[in-house]
């Protein structure tokens, strides 16, 4: 009995048992930084979403902020958290497909790594100035910046232009008084704006009075109008545009890096594959980069979005449309 345990033995120990398979997910997790959210107990932290977020532009980001999208992509992270823990718990990872698929996973991040680091190779400081500045007849766009009051009473436009000019808050008196509900919260501020996109009898003060006076009252067919001109420019600022000009380069330059990378390639088709293959080739006309442009047949990286405006109207300090003072289908 003895010389069989002993053989036992040592044939365990010659196959010892195969190791646990190993957690995923969990070694090169940052759990540390600011805590933005808890899901039964599990932690979404700022250093967790900049990973979520790295290949979103800023300016991305800040608009899903703004609009509270961000609040639920984080609350998207924490959920996905406790169901990652109850597939631990489970041993779901232990599966030999669902460890295939997570290694298949592992190399997407890593290819799309490579490729957003290729892209940004070529989206310098320097090709964004560069071509902002060939461009600069699109940018050279006078523009005003100002804000208004708009009441329907003219006695009172009056008074407001009085207390303005006095040294009342500006601001204040917009908010206190004005009946324009697009503007009144922001202190009656108008943003930037090209002439030609305000009401001509606005428009015509922005420009040509004095700035940091309040200036009026001015009758359209929405009311009177107490229009202060607070500062103005000859161009669109490369500040404004920089996000959307990145956007345009990125695209372009994703396009250029994946023809690079086909160009490399030794593609050989089996079976079904080549068949299918074939059959798509018949079926569809000629790609754009088969002409010189676009990307290849499934190939090419998700998109980026679009490129700037041609000239920045429209953009991010664009006053909103629709409003009284703004245009809204008045005549100029």
């Amino acid at each position: 009995m003895r010389v069989v345990l002993l053989s036992l033995s040592l044939l365990a120990a010659c196959n010892p048992p195969p190791p646990p398979a190993a957690v995923p997910g969990d070694s090169a997790l940052a759990t540390d930084g600011e805590v933005l959210m808890t899901v039964n107990g599990r932690k979404v932290t700022d250093k967790m979403m900049s990973a979520v977020t790295r290949n979103t532009p800023d300016f991305a980001i800040e608009q899903r902020k703004a609009t509270g999208l961000y609040a639920k992509l984080v609350e998207q992270v924490g959920v996905g958290e406790v169901l990652y823990q109850a597939a631990l718990d489970d041993r779901i990872h232990e599966d030999p497909e669902v460890q295939v698929a997570i290694a298949m996973n592992a190399r997407e991040v890593l290819a799309q790594e490579y490729f957003s680091r290729k892209i940004n190779e070529r989206v310098t400081d320097g090709a964004v100035q560069q071509y902002y500045d060939d461009r600069a007849v699109q940018y050279k766009r006078p523009q005003a910046h100002a804000a208004h009051i708009l009441v329907k009473d003219q006695a009172l436009a009056n008074e407001i232009v009085a207390k303005a000019n006095a040294g009342e808050d500006f601001a204040a008196l917009a908010e206190q008084y004005s009946e324009d509900t697009v503007t009144k919260a922001k202190g009656g501020d108008l943003g930037w704006f090209q002439r030609d996109k305000l009401l001509v009898e606005v428009a015509d003060v922005a420009f040509e009075q004095e700035i940091g006076k309040a200036h009026g009252p001015v009758e359209t067919r929405f009311g009177f109008h107490i229009i202060k001109p607070l500062e103005r420019r000859e161009a669109i600022p490369l500040s404004e545009v920089d996000s959307e000009i990145r956007n345009k380069l990125r695209n372009d330059a994703a396009e250029i890096v994946m023809k690079e990378i086909r160009e490399n390639l030794q593609i050989e088709r089996f079976g079904e594959t080549q068949e299918q293959w074939e059959r798509l080739e018949k079926s569809e006309p000629p790609t754009p980069m088969a002409q010189g442009g676009g990307a290849p047949h499934g190939g090419g990286p998700p998109p980026h979005g679009g490129g700037p405006p041609p000239h920045g109207a429209g953009g991010p300090s664009a006053p909103p449309h629709g409003a009284p003072p703004h245009g809204g289908g008045a005549p100029h």
